[in-house]
């Protein structure tokens, strides 16, 4: 799961470097508000973390077809038809990152 916001200047993505699997871990770390740098026009703000989105990362997903692709591949030659249960992985790595991110877009912080 990657988070993201946008830029109040030129629009542009923000990425944001956390390991935070909801708002509320978010909030503990950084308080209603988190400092953003834009990477595109460096403008430097601060946003409320009800602004900060959550999607899924397709970068690991990516790796995890990959390597299951390679592994079934090997198995079904060795084993024959148990290879092909290998093609599930990436598929549940998908939903985990899928909830992943919906728990988090859903998780609301109140306003003061």
């Amino acid at each position: 799961m990657k988070l993201y916001t946008h830029c109040s200047g030129c629009g542009e993505e923000i990425k944001i470097k956390s390991s935070a699997t909801d708002r509320g871990k978010l909030q503990m770390k950084y308080g209603d508000e988190m400092q953003v740098n834009c990477q595109h026009c460096e403008k430097l703000e601060k946003k409320p973390l009800h602004k900060i989105r959550a999607e899924v990362n397709s970068f690991h997903l990516f790796i995890a077809f990959g390597a299951s692709t390679l592994l079934s591949i090997v198995i079904w030659l060795a084993f024959g038809l148990i290879g092909t249960v290998l093609f599930i992985i990436p598929f549940v790595f998908w939903l985990q990152q899928m909830n992943a991110a919906r728990s988090f877009n859903s998780y609301s912080i109140r306003r003061h």
